[in-house]
């Protein structure tokens, strides 16, 4: 370690330090606003673009299905969250409100096309692959497509057990004969439900198979 005896060798020491290093200096300074910038500039773009997302979002949200002289304006919309924005959040929540809407009026084929769409969009674990991998089991259960159902549920990745997708895989391994897997599902849902109208359900389907 150098050291000083003065002032002013301390100071010409500094102004040596920065005239041998100026331009590294200067340009590592210039790549940091650089990268500021950017970053800036980029979340902006993001919460703008989500903003937008939300907007109109919301005014599909807000449009009564059953309003037919609204229908065209609501298709419209889904089309644009579709067409702009299906990297956020908001068409996720639109393609599972819309998908369910599909199966109440039993369209299933649409339902189930949205619903693969939304599980190809996310990850494993993601919330929204989880409710779509739920309601498509549903409806190929409904279908009496059970190996596929049971492949849907098998691809949910929880930290803990949950009733309802045990109760789920309980009627697709039913469905493929495989009924004492079944009763074991059927079981397991029963031991860790806290919904009385699910465990009633749930023991239905156990004193039809005792």
């Amino acid at each position: 370690m150098v050291e000083y005896r003065t002032d002013e060798e301390r100071v010409a020491a500094i102004v040596r330090f920065f005239d041998n290093y100026k331009t590294y200096i200067i340009w590592s300074s210039v790549g940091l606003v650089l990268i500021t910038t950017i970053f800036l500039s980029v979340n902006g773009y993001q919460t703008n673009q989500n903003y937008e997302a939300y907007s109109v979002y919301q005014k599909w949200v807000e449009i009564d299905p059953s309003e037919e002289d609204k229908a065209e304006l609501a298709s419209n919309l889904f089309e644009i969250l579709q067409d702009d924005y299906s990297f956020s959040g908001f068409y996720k929540s639109a393609l599972l409100i819309e998908s369910t809407r599909f199966a109440k009026n039993e369209q299933l084929d649409k339902s189930l096309n949205l619903l693969r769409e939304l599980k190809n969009s996310t990850s494993r674990g993601n919330l929204f692959h989880l409710l779509a991998n739920r309601n498509i089991a549903r409806i190929e259960i409904s279908l009496k497509n059970y190996d596929a159902a049971l492949k849907a549920l098998n691809s949910i990745i929880l930290d803990q057990e949950n009733s309802t997708i045990l109760s789920l895989k309980g009627d697709a391994l039913l469905g493929l004969g495989r009924t004492d897997h079944a009763i074991a599902q059927y079981q397991k849902a029963l031991e860790i439900s806290q919904i009385s109208e699910e465990r009633l359900i749930i023991e239905y389907k156990l004193s039809k198979l005792n």
